[in-house]
This record gives structure tokens, sequence and C-alpha cells, in this order.
């Protein structure tokens, strides 16, 4: 079956005689400056920014889910999945989404986002897990200008990413360890 595109018609409502925004499938929403919702993050810390980010993310992936029941998520291509992401992020003004594969790794990349990353990381984690039911952690390695890069992985290899990173490794560097079982230091081409 062909992916079914995203179709942005009715996504958004407002009901001006009640003073309510609504997305379809989902509850009230609120518009908020990105600005006062990035200063909001800032001042209630790393770990509220990612529950409040998985919440955004949760409902943004059962929305994806829910579009897709006929023909289920394990059908769909990666490019039919990446088009109702991007489809909800862009919606919720949070950037615009792509994907990229480095070997095996899959990242997500985000481009214009309006707010702290860490909040775009929660949101993709909840988005992957409430619309295909895997548990992942997207692990920023990479922010240049108006583009940042997430791979796409499990908890303890975004402990193992993050402290390489801190250790002033390469994101570029970080994908060839994870292909080689973590450790890059033999010479490449080298048994």
């Amino acid at each position: 079956m062909a992916d079914a595109p995203f179709d942005p018609s009715g996504a958004v409502t407002f009901d001006l005689s009640v003073g309510r925004v609504s997305l379809a499938h989902a509850s009230a929403r609120v518009l908020a400056p990105a600005d006062g919702l990035t200063q909001l993050c800032e001042a209630a810390g790393e770990d509220a920014t990612r529950t409040f980010g998985r919440a955004i993310g949760t409902s943004m992936g059962e929305r994806v889910a829910q579009r897709v029941t006929e023909s289920g998520i394990e059908s769909m291509t990666i490019e039919g999945y990446l088009e109702q992401v991007r489809g909800e992020f862009a919606i919720a003004g949070l950037g615009v989404v792509s994907i990229e594969r480095w070997g095996s790794a899959l990242l997500f990349v985000v481009e214009h986002a309006s707010v702290p990353l860490h909040l775009v990381a929660a949101v993709l984690d909840g988005a992957l897990e409430a619309s295909t039911g895997r548990k992942t952690m997207c692990a920023k390695l990479m922010e240049s200008g108006e583009r940042s890069r997430f791979l796409v992985t499990g908890q303890a290899t975004a402990e193992r990413v993050s402290a390489w990173l801190g250790e002033g490794v390469s994101w570029g560097e970080v994908i060839v360890k994870l292909h080689v079982g973590g450790d890059a230091t033999k010479p490449r081409g080298e048994a």
C-alpha cells in the first residue's frame, strides 16, 4: 500500500466564539511566542523541559498512528513516515524535519527550530515512541546555524554519544565509533 500523504486540511481549527485553538484528534492548544517558551524552558530546567517535550511529541505520534491505522505504521516507508512527522512539526511551528542515513545510523535533521534543542529532541522522542511503540532517544549530534542533527538510538548509546561529544569527538567520528563497536582508534582499512 502506498504511503498516505500528510493532509493539513482541518488540522488546526480556531473557534473564536469560545477562544479555542484545536488540532484534529487532540486537546485544546495555546499559541505562544517561541522566545517566551524558550525562557520558560530555561527557567524550568532540562528535566521538566524533556517531560514537556515528550508530551508534545506523544500527542504528535498518536495523531500519526491514528492517521495510518488502516495500513499500519509497519507498512510505511521511511519517507512516508517522515512526511507525517514533518507535517506535525510544521503545524506546531517547531521547524523543518528531514532524515539522513549514515550507514546503519538514522538521524533526524531539524532546521529552523524555534525552541531549545533539548525540547526538540524530547518532542522527537515522544513522537517516535507514540507512533512506533519503540522507546528511543534522539541524541543531539551537532548544531550549525539553523541545522541540527539528532541520532535515533537507545538510552545507553545516547549516554555514550553525549560522553564522546563532551570529550571533543566530532559528530562524524561518533558515527564511525558506533559503526566499529565504539573503538575508532584503529586505522581504517586494517583488521
